[in-house]
């Protein structure tokens, strides 16, 4: 790596690594995949209906990102910027067991960038809230309080993430990222938190420190 593109670099993680200090600055652009499908729920917190739902494209503090939502209360507007998100764990958002089982979900359909198509990535944010809401004793998107059929997502996908939802525990768990708003949709992302990004500048500061010793000796 040129000087040059290393301090360029290191001055946008450095950016990145006190953001918490400022406003967070949240932006979606569009739907991944091609999406939106549209999927019929019921048994959800007075949002019931057909709804467009999938995976998001956005920004974050200037780093781009893929998201599902995690709300079903809230609404959000795309290319509009917010600046009331609070970044935190999964676990200290959702606890530590539904934290892990959308983690489990995420596994097993292949994290935010796995490439699927809008039905799959609407049925999968399905699942997501199907973890979230429902209150009976096992997960399952055909019954139970929460329920998702088919709008334009096809039942086989829907019929897809029923089977991973009913293999819980069988995953490891991919671990995730909320942003978290009092008054605007919630989100959940596999983007680094803010200490991520401080480590991997003290890595890319020990890393130039080193090149430049042994520039030095030479």
């Amino acid at each position: 790596m040129k000087p040059a593109i290393r301090v360029a670099l290191a001055g946008a993680l450095a950016g990145a690594a006190f953001a918490s200090q400022a406003a967070n600055s949240l932006k979606q652009t569009g739907w991944e995949h091609g999406g939106p499908a549209n999927v019929t729920v019921s048994g959800a917190p007075s949002n019931n209906g057909n709804h467009p739902a999938g995976e998001f494209t956005g920004v974050f503090n200037g780093v781009s990102f893929e998201s599902y939502c995690a709300d079903l209360l809230q609404t959000f507007s795309f290319n509009t910027v917010y600046t009331d998100y609070t970044v935190m764990s999964g676990a200290a958002a959702y606890g530590v067991t539904k934290s892990t089982q959308i983690g489990e979900l995420l596994t097993a359909a292949g994290g935010f960038a796995a490439s699927v198509t809008a039905s799959r990535s609407t049925a999968i944010q399905a699942g997501i809230w199907e973890i979230l809401y429902e209150t009976g004793n096992s997960f399952g998107l055909g019954t139970g309080t929460f329920r998702a059929a088919p709008g334009s997502v096809t039942q086989a996908d829907l019929n897809v993430v029923d089977g991973y939802l009913a293999n819980l525990g069988s995953y490891a768990a991919t671990s995730f990222t909320a942003y978290v708003s009092r008054e605007h949709q919630d989100f959940i992302t596999a983007v680094p938190e803010p200490e991520t990004y401080a480590l991997m500048l003290a890595g890319l500061m020990a890393t130039g420190f080193v090149a430049r010793r042994k520039r030095a000796r030479s």
